[in-house]
């Protein structure tokens, strides 16, 4: 049985969507394909977005508890206390397993930089991937970035991963901008190659794919939804207050506009 740990090193990378195109890749080739998030954003209840998202994609049998053991949140508890690493690492460990004994192949999603431990995370990412003997894939964003400063962040980061004694295998860059794709990939390859690593793919930016859904939103600020239920899906690509009479306001209307 063979794994793979794709992890990041800060918040809204891509790092699901590669996950999500990874598996799909996979599956032309092998039928068992496991997943895995050890630590997720399971918020109130409601079960980790990304987590639940792949588990209804690749019709993942396994209970989302063990697809996603750990909340952030126990994370951080669990790690507060003596001991806490052991237990966590153990607990992580109990739900890889139970995720690998059906699969030829485990993909295992990292943490995602959103909660407060995100200053320990790729700590915790290296631990992890040590622990479930994983090779490790980085995702970066190369998002406002020049392609000196993504690769200094991600030799960084492979730095850790090195010290941890884990494999890196290679990077994934994502949300660059599309005018800058073909100048930036033959940048990044050139500095890349430098320093040993591997750029295993350069991904353009599409802002479709980071856009939240009206029902998302809804959750996450605890709205109480009065009219419009049938638009619930519709994506929401930019916000404005409304500060201002309703006739002002309505010229500045665009579509995809979340007005507060």
């Amino acid at each position: 049985m063979k794994s793979l740990y794709i992890a990041s090193t800060e918040p809204r990378s891509g790092k699901s969507v590669v996950a999500i195109g990874l598996m799909k890749l996979i599956q032309q080739r092998i039928d068992k394909i496991g997943y895995i998030k050890p630590i997720g954003n399971a918020d109130g209840g409601q079960p980790d977005a990304d987590v639940e998202l792949i588990r209804l994609l690749f019709k993942l049998e396994h209970d989302p508890k063990i697809i996603n053991p750990v909340s952030i949140d126990d994370a951080r508890n669990i790690l507060a206390a003596s001991g806490g690493e052991d237990e966590l690492l153990t607990k992580v460990l109990h739900a890889y397993n139970q995720v690998a004994v059906d699969a030829d192949v485990v993909v295992i999603e990292g943490t995602d930089y959103a909660g407060a431990l995100s200053a320990l995370e790729l700590d915790i990412n290296a631990e992890l991937s040590k622990t479930l003997d994983a090779p490790v894939l980085m995702v970066a964003s190369g998002e406002n970035r020049t392609s000196k400063e993504i690769v200094s962040q991600v030799f960084a980061a492979k730095e850790t991963i090195d010290e941890k004694g884990c494999d890196f295998i290679g990077v994934i860059v994502t949300r660059i901008a599309p005018s800058d794709h073909e100048r930036i990939s033959t940048d990044l390859e050139t500095e890349f190659k430098k320093d040993g690593i591997d750029l295993l793919g350069v991904i353009p930016g599409e802002k479709l794919l980071s856009s939240p859904r009206m029902s998302e939103i809804a959750r996450k600020v605890g709205a109480k939804v009065m009219f419009g239920h049938d638009n619930l899906s519709n994506l929401v690509s930019s916000v404005r207050v409304a500060a201002m009479t309703i006739g002002n306001a309505l010229p500045r209307l665009e579509d995809g506009m979340l007005l507060i």
